[in-house]
């Protein structure tokens, strides 16, 4: 008897999420996963940041985001919190390199007809350690 209720418990219980929306992954109304929207080092071995930007097609929000976000990410890690604060002109330019040459956008999405984010990041092995020595 039991058994039963809990049975019927567990389905009412899955027919109410199935109803309203709501599931076990963290998403944003837009169903894009929380991790997206999350900027800086996300671990030892990678860097994101994102961006919106207004285009009509996926091909113009590449075209028009990729130069703004690329800067956007050099800019951050500039300001990372976990590093030094003071770096040499030949450290900028090494980051400048590393966010062009390492960098991608890994998720392109739209978000309204004419609003698209552009998750970019950049990934190398020993990220940190690298960052850490640059600085």
């Amino acid at each position: 008897m039991q058994a039963r209720l809990l049975t019927l418990a567990l389905l009412f219980s899955v027919i109410a999420c199935a109803s309203t929306g709501q599931s076990d992954g963290a998403a944003d109304q837009n169903g894009l996963p929380e991790a997206y929207f999350r900027e800086g080092l996300i671990s030892s071995n990678t860097f994101q940041v994102y961006v919106l930007v207004t285009a009509t097609s996926p091909e113009e929000a590449m075209n028009l985001g990729l130069p703004i976000v690329r800067e956007h990410c050099e800019d951050s890690l500039l300001r990372e919190p976990s590093l030094n604060s003071r770096i040499s002109p030949n450290g900028v330019r090494e980051l400048r390199e590393l966010v062009f040459s390492n960098g991608s956008v890994v998720r392109l999405h739209q978000q309204a007809p004419d609003r698209w984010m552009l998750v970019y990041q950049v990934f190398r092995l020993g990220l940190r350690d690298y960052l850490k020595q640059v600085y």
